[in-house]
């Protein structure tokens, strides 16, 4: 085999396996690929603030117990858009939040896995509703478990 056709074999290779990895990494996501919610590069989206909320856990046995869980919320959105659609739907989804916290327990809610949990419940259930966009992360500015 002359040099040439060596040369050309090598970079060939070298040019199939960087096409491969440049596929793998835009289609899977790679390592640095795009994520949902936290850890997002970038400027957030537009926010709004919920507020202060406060309601009863449930106890062992499935029942409205005597703690409480007492939290700030602000909902990051993809759009302006969305913010209108929001301030519009208030009422309902405050209501969404509120039942979602109502299901919770102390255990539920204890810890960086808990809260996680609880904020994917929450943005599923205000997506639901929403007709023109969509919550992106739920953020708790306060989080008080009694």
């Amino acid at each position: 085999m002359n040099f040439r056709a060596f040369l050309l074999i090598i970079s060939l290779a070298i040019l199939l396996a960087s096409g491969t990895t440049y596929m793998v990494f835009t289609l899977v996501g790679g390592a640095t690929g795009p994520r949902e919610g936290a850890g997002r590069v970038g400027a957030p989206g537009p926010m709004y603030d919920i507020g202060t909320l406060t309601v009863n856990l449930l106890n062992s046995e499935g029942e409205t117990g005597v703690r409480y869980m007492r939290t700030g919320v602000v909902l990051e959105l993809d759009s302006e858009r969305t913010r209108r659609e929001v301030e519009q739907r208030e009422p309902q989804i405050v209501d969404r939040i509120l039942s979602v916290m109502r299901q919770q327990t102390v255990t539920s809610v204890t810890g960086a896995e808990g809260q996680e949990k609880l904020r994917a419940e929450i943005v599923a259930s205000v997506n639901d509703i929403l007709v023109q966009g969509r919550v992106i992360q739920v953020w708790f500015t306060d989080l008080v478990v009694q």
